[in-house]
This record gives C-alpha cells, sequence and structure tokens, in this order.
C-alpha cells in the first residue's frame, strides 16, 4: 500500500512537472511569454508602432509622467479658485461693510 501510495505521488509529481515544463516549451517555442511578444509587435515596450506604448503617449498628453502638466494646471485652477473665493469674500465683506456705511449716511442724515 505505501509503495503504491509512493508511486502514485511520484507519477503526480512528474505529470506536474511535465504539464508546467510543457507551459513553459510552449511559452517560449510560440514566443508569447512577455518579453517575447516582439514578433507581433504586442510586447509592451515593443508598441511604439502603434503609439500606445504607455510611454510613448507623448502626443496625446496621455503619458502617466506627461500628465504633469495637466495635474499642475489642474493644482493651479484649484489654486486659482480658491484665491478667486477669497477675494470674492473679502470684497463681497468690504462691499457689505461700504454698503452698511452707505446706509448709515443716510440715515443719520434722513433721521438728521
Amino acid at each position: 500500500m505505501a509503495q503504491a501510495l509512493s508511486t502514485y505521488w511520484a507519477v503526480d509529481i512528474l505529470l506536474v512537472g511535465w504539464h508546467w515544463l510543457e507551459l513553459l516549451l510552449h511559452w517560449l517555442v510560440l514566443g508569447l511569454c512577455w518579453d517575447r511578444l516582439e514578433w507581433l509587435g504586442l510586447c509592451w515596450d515593443r508598441l511604439e508602432w502603434l503609439g500606445l506604448c504607455w510611454d510613448r503617449l507623448e502626443w496625446l498628453g496621455l503619458c502617466g509622467d506627461r500628465l504633469e502638466w495637466l495635474g499642475l494646471l489642474l493644482d493651479w485652477l484649484v489654486l486659482k479658485g480658491l484665491l478667486l473665493c477669497l477675494l470674492e469674500r473679502l470684497l463681497g465683506r468690504l462691499l457689505l461693510r461700504s454698503l452698511l456705511e452707505l446706509l448709515r449716511g443716510l440715515l443719520e442724515r434722513l433721521l438728521g
């Protein structure tokens, strides 16, 4: 019984090992390994001819490291929005204060 079990395990290990070896050989022979897709032009670093490689999307301005200008632009717009909001509040308070002073002056003249 023990010998049959050990034989079973040995055959199982050999089959699994053969399966993995077969897969590896298929990947290498067919050139389907990630770094072997050059013949299809589909390797991630070989998509230059499509202009779709992540580091070649400069012409679209969509490359990850090329979005900095957009990020900076968005940051500037947010900062500009905050500055405009603060300026609006400040001007609003100044206008409100000047309107209140004007109303007080009118009331003082009317009630005089």
